[in-house]
């Protein structure tokens, strides 16, 4: 499904959707899914050159997470890996080790993503690159509240709010699984 920016924007940020966003360019864009040669031009056009708004900036597990717009004018979900700072202690062989070990967990993040997203419940992925040097997952967009948001608004403990979450995508996945 695309959301039209134009349409969603103005309403959720209170503000010119165009101003104030930053170029993200993608550079080595991997898509999610297998494509054609035909298609693979269009399909790089639309997710290597997006606008990013840093205000819709979130934090989730090792990455960042950005609302952006593409050329086409679809919203979509820009997921940066916040790498290690380099402590003055460490030397730059740790420092390094522990860099690589980020961008494996985070890769890692991205293959488990790609085997779920055409699921139930699950975001549709895009793909993969880097975003000056720093790898990127592009996926789509979903409006709504933040876990945190939504445990800090509830009764239920942070666990709980997990724990429930957990459940819905689970429950979603096997349902898919079993009418396959």
């Amino acid at each position: 499904m695309m959301t039209d920016l134009a349409s969603t924007t103005p309403q959720s940020l209170g503000r010119d959707p165009m101003v104030g966003l930053r170029l993200a360019r993608v550079d080595g864009f991997e898509p999610a899914i297998a494509l054609g040669q035909d298609e693979l031009p269009a399909y790089l056009r639309r997710f290597t050159m997006l606008f990013a708004d840093d205000a819709t900036m979130r934090r989730g597990g090792i990455g960042r997470v950005t609302r952006a717009v593409n050329a086409q004018g679809e919203a979509v979900a820009l997921k940066q890996l916040i790498l290690p700072t380099r402590d003055e202690f460490d030397d730059d062989a740790a420092h390094e080790s522990l860099v690589a070990k980020f961008k494996a967990a985070f890769r890692e993040e991205y293959e488990c993503h790609r085997a779920l997203s055409g699921l139930k419940g699950f975001p549709r992925l895009y793909g993969w690159g880097e975003v000056d040097g720093v790898p990127a997952i592009v996926m789509e967009w979903v409006e709504g509240e933040t876990l945190a948001a939504c445990a800090r608004d509830s009764p239920w403990t942070m666990p709980d709010a997990y724990r429930r979450l957990w459940r819905r995508a689970w429950g979603a996945t096997c349902s898919t699984c079993s009418a396959a």
